[in-house]
């Protein structure tokens, strides 16, 4: 047909759709648009433009930026796109770790048309992190100190466990941040081990490690995973009240000479607080 119409068929009645998605009667007059197949299907529902078709695409971006395209019907449920995944990367669903956008996808039982999914639209896929069983501390701080993060990055997905302490009695979390190694520094959070875990000598927060030694894109992200510039003696971001040291974020930096950083740390506000509170 013209104007921008193709017909569908749904049963034995034949109705026309324009391209946007709305949906006409084959007794379609100039001056009426209909919604709906017919009101006993989905009254007064405009319908998406892609369940007129049986299937689509979408695009999902794995490990080592591998892109996958994968077909799918807008009724499929979750685990159904994530076998079809599979199939196209060797990940095990249950070992897949879907984002749209910022999103994480974990009901396996929603249909994707619920969780936004349409066609065009691309998924980040990842490995999620099994318990971490094995102790080897020697391999995972060498592989640390040769920066290597795919090679933590596979020891953590083996199980190896990486809240190990390192040679400079920091744990390689603090290490990571000490270093200014944003990368590992997540990773190591992903895999796990907690944002507010401590250094086991003259206990430290990792923002605080990341403040002394002017890791400030370091700090912006522990700062974002809930850890407070301003605590100092006893841990509140975590609501534990273990002891910690008395110089606080802004402080380490402001005494270490990183003048800039103890400014922006000041402007800062704590988790849970505005800035007119402070």
């Amino acid at each position: 047909m013209g104007h921008g119409f193709m017909s569908v068929t749904t049963g034995t009645a034949a109705v026309d759709k324009l391209d946007s998605g709305t949906v006409l009667s084959s007794a379609w007059m100039p001056s009426t648009k209909l919604w709906s197949l017919s009101s006993a299907w989905m009254p007064s529902t405009k319908l998406p433009s892609f369940l007129g078709r049986k299937t689509s695409s979408l695009t999902v971006v794995g490990p080592a930026h591998a892109r996958y395209e994968v077909d799918f019907s807008p009724s499929d449920l979750l685990i159904d796109l994530k076998k079809k995944i599979e199939a196209a990367s060797g990940i095990e669903p249950d070992r897949q770790k879907l984002t749209l956008r910022e999103t994480a996808l974990s009901n396996n039982t929603a249909p994707l048309m619920t969780l936004g999914i349409a066609p065009g639209v691309n998924l980040t896929l990842s490995k999620s992190f099994p318990a971490a069983t094995i102790k080897d501390p020697l391999k995972m701080k060498a592989l640390l100190y040769a920066s290597d993060l795919e090679g933590v990055r596979e020891a953590a997905l083996q199980g190896y466990d990486l809240d190990v302490e390192g040679d400079s009695h920091y744990d390689l979390l603090h290490e990571a941040a000490m270093d200014g190694d944003l990368e590992m520094v997540q990773l190591i959070v992903e895999t796990g081990v907690s944002v507010f875990s401590l250094t086991r000598h003259y206990p430290k927060t990792a923002l605080q490690v990341a403040a002394k030694y002017n890791q400030k894109r370091v700090c912006e992200f522990l700062i974002a995973s809930g850890l407070d510039p301003r605590e100092k003696n006893k841990m509140r971001s975590d609501d534990s009240g273990r002891r910690i040291e008395s110089w606080d974020a802004i402080e380490y930096a402001s005494r270490q000479g990183h003048r800039e950083l103890a400014e922006w740390l000041g402007m800062q506000p704590s988790p849970g607080r505005r800035h007119s509170e402070l």
